[in-house]
């Protein structure tokens, strides 16, 4: 958003709050804190747009009008505007709490493979300790050997995301 679409935009709002009213230049300038000319960019503009009937008369110091008054269409355009941020603020709470939802289930993803690893590991060490067999002993090498490649790739991938985080900065 530029500074001119910021300063209409701001002019747009203290005006939806006096409907109906004529509001002075210096009281606009109060209440918003732009300066002269960012009213005066501004009130044109929306003038030109029909959102505002401007009061002018000759006597003026720093502002080219004495008076505005927000029209229906300025309303009317005010409250698309609002409509829109709510929409875009709806949107993007909804993108952050799926980003979360998606970071805890590959939390609990990984977690459950770890403890699954990890648990058939144990028990194929009580297989071995009560049998004997060697087939306990193959079972827990491709245990160890799997949750290995869990670990490592579970670390890896928080590298490589941690680089792409500093490349994009």
């Amino acid at each position: 958003m530029s500074n001119i679409e910021r300063s209409m935009k701001i002019v747009l709002e203290f005006l939806y709050d006096h409907p109906r009213e004529l509001v002075e230049a210096v009281e606009i300038q109060e209440a918003t804190r732009l300066d002269s000319q960012q009213i005066n960019d501004a009130c044109s503009i929306l003038k030109d747009y029909g959102y505002l009937d401007l009061m002018v008369t000759t006597s003026l110091r720093k502002f080219d009008f004495n008076c505005a008054q927000i029209t229906s269409m300025g309303r009317l355009e005010y409250e698309k505007i609002n409509k829109q941020i709510e929409q875009n603020k709806l949107t993007q709470n909804h993108k952050t709490k799926r980003f979360h939802s998606n970071k805890v289930k590959n939390i609990l993803r990984h977690a459950i493979t770890i403890i699954t690893q990890l648990l058939v590991l144990i028990l194929a060490s009580f297989w071995y300790l009560t049998t004997k067999d060697y087939e306990p002993i193959i079972v827990g090498i491709i245990s160890f050997s799997a949750l290995s490649i869990s670990l490592v790739s579970r670390l890896k991938s928080k590298e490589e995301k941690r680089i792409d985080s500093n490349a994009s900065l």
